[in-house]
């Protein structure tokens, strides 16, 4: 889908990326730089049965990062893994537990393939997971962006998902949480530090009337965006914006919103014409006569009542518009 790959080439910013983890693990606080961190394969294989006999199934995460964490005089390596949703997903527990449980299964694979590439001998019960009594594997953090202005009403837990349960069973079934981000929910854009920030507030925002005149009064005449995030506010939002023919790196949001102001005025009077001639269609009258009544070229006229009479009788404006555009 296109918005998967807008989602996915605007948080491969590091910035962007490091953002999203301050924020949700620090309470905005810039604990993890984008120089931080390092690129990782979200390629993910899980292996089962015995490390030397097993049989390997592929998923694909979005993105996945691993990154040394400093924080109350400790050093931590994890690998950080972020998963877009652009609907809401109702086994969303699910997908991110079997993510890591890959991540897990890969690294046990790998600690066991380094000692037989060691030559190492392990004892009877290490052997039989392929790894030593002292070997460790790294932690992982899956953190789900999602990108709707709704609130998120899909479960965030496994036990969500579950049956009626008897409550003497409750504490022997292993449950799991995702960690989720969803605009609707922040209420303190403040605490990002990046675009990532601004993009999640405009989707929250979408709605409100005079958007674009309020937010340039609130960030500025000068108030600027990559290309990649005004085009991830186009994907995600209602409001229509682009980047335009631009190939800048930023993007001046006053004319970005100017550009959506003539483009809708422009909209507009394309539907006023389209509504004319359909009238006029359903009327009977041919081409060369309507483009006489609406002071248009026939070959215009043309087109669109080609495209007006295979929704006749009901010409629907709005459909025909859309078609017109595709075309």
């Amino acid at each position: 889908m296109k918005q998967d790959v807008k989602a996915k080439e605007f948080l491969r910013n590091p910035e962007n990326f490091a953002d999203a983890f301050n924020y949700y693990l620090f309470d905005g606080e810039q604990v993890i730089k984008g120089s931080d961190l390092e690129e990782k394969d979200a390629e993910e294989l899980l292996f089962a049965g015995m490390p030397r006999r097993s049989r390997a199934y592929q998923r694909q995460r979005d993105l996945l990062r691993g990154c040394t964490i400093k924080s109350d005089g400790r050093m931590t390596y994890v690998l950080l893994g972020i998963e877009s949703q652009s609907k809401l997903h109702y086994a969303m527990p699910v997908r991110n537990l079997l993510y890591d449980a890959l991540d897990y299964a890969a690294q046990v694979k790998s600690i066991s393939d380094q000692h037989d590439k060691s030559g190492d001998r392990l004892n009877p019960d290490e052997f039989l997971s392929g790894i030593a009594a002292e070997d460790r594997i790294i932690p992982v953090i899956t953190l789900v962006i999602y990108w709707g202005d709704s609130k998120w009403d899909a479960p965030t837990k496994l036990s969500d998902m579950f049956t009626d349960t008897d409550d003497r069973l409750k504490d022997y079934i292993s449950d799991y949480s995702i960690n989720l981000i969803t605009p609707h929910d922040i209420k303190d854009f403040n605490k990002f530090h990046s675009e990532l920030g601004e993009v999640l507030e405009i989707i929250k925002r979408q709605r409100e009337e005079n958007l674009p005149d309020k937010l340039i009064k609130e960030k500025g005449s000068d108030w600027t965006m990559s290309r990649s995030a005004v085009e991830m506010i186009g994907e995600y939002t209602n409001t229509g914006i682009s980047s335009g023919s631009t190939r800048e790196d930023r993007v001046e949001m006053k004319n970005a919103f100017q550009l959506l102001e003539e483009r809708g005025e422009k909209r507009g009077l394309d539907k006023l014409l389209i509504g004319q001639i359909c009238k006029k269609l359903a009327r009977g009258m041919d081409v060369p006569a309507i483009a006489k009544e609406v002071e248009e070229p026939e070959e215009k006229v043309s087109i669109i009542c080609e495209i007006a009479t295979k929704y006749a009788p009901d010409y629907d404006v709005e459909a025909i518009l859309k078609k017109m555009r595709a075309d």
